[in-house]
C-alpha cells in the first residue's frame, strides 16, 4: 500500500521546464548553417553571372566546320560577329546542307530565328548570350560558335 500512495502522490520538487529556445538549440543550429551555406551559394552565382554579362561576345558561324561569308546590306563580311559591337538588332539568311536558316543578332546575343530543319532544336535555343554555348542545326550542318573577347580576364578574375 505505501508503494501506490508514493507513485500516486506529485513529488513536492517544480519541473524544470526548459526553454523553447535552449529545447531545440541543435535544430537552430542545423538551420542557421543551412541558411548561410544557401545564400553563399546564390550570391557567388550571382557574383559569376555578373562577370558573365560584363564580357563582349564574338560569335562564329561555320558550315560542316569552315568558316564560311556573311555579308551586310553593304557588302561588307560581317563572320565572325562581334556582337558587343552590335548597336541594333539584325538579321541574316544562311544556306545550309538542305535549308536555308535565318540568323539574328542583337546587343550580346545571337539566335536561329527560323530554320527548315525538321526538329527545329536550334531555334528552340532562343538568345544565346553566354560564352561556350555553341548553337547546332545538325540538318543544315551548321554551327555557331560563341566566345569571349575577354576570355583571359574572365578566367583570371
Amino acid at each position: 500500500m505505501e508503494l501506490e500512495e508514493k507513485i500516486e502522490q506529485p513529488s513536492n520538487k517544480p519541473e524544470k521546464k526548459k526553454n523553447f529556445f535552449f529545447k531545440h538549440l541543435w535544430d537552430f543550429v542545423l538551420l542557421g548553417t543551412l541558411l548561410i551555406g544557401t545564400a553563399s551559394v546564390y550570391i557567388g552565382r550571382a557574383i559569376i553571372n555578373k562577370k558573365d554579362i560584363n564580357q563582349d561576345l564574338v560569335a562564329t558561324v561555320l558550315f560542316e566546320g569552315n568558316k564560311i561569308e556573311i555579308t551586310d546590306s553593304l557588302g561588307k563580311n560581317r563572320n565572325p560577329f562581334n556582337l558587343g559591337d552590335v548597336s541594333e538588332y539584325e538579321e541574316f539568311e544562311i544556306t545550309g546542307r538542305h535549308t536555308t536558316l535565318t540568323i539574328a543578332i542583337k546587343h550580346n546575343s545571337i539566335c536561329v530565328k527560323e530554320s527548315g530543319c525538321p526538329g527545329q532544336e536550334c531555334v528552340h535555343e532562343g538568345w544565346v548570350s553566354k560564352a561556350n554555348h555553341p548553337i547546332v542545326c545538325a540538318h543544315n550542318g551548321i554551327y555557331i560558335e560563341i566566345e569571349s573577347s575577354n576570355w583571359g580576364e574572365i578566367t583570371q578574375g
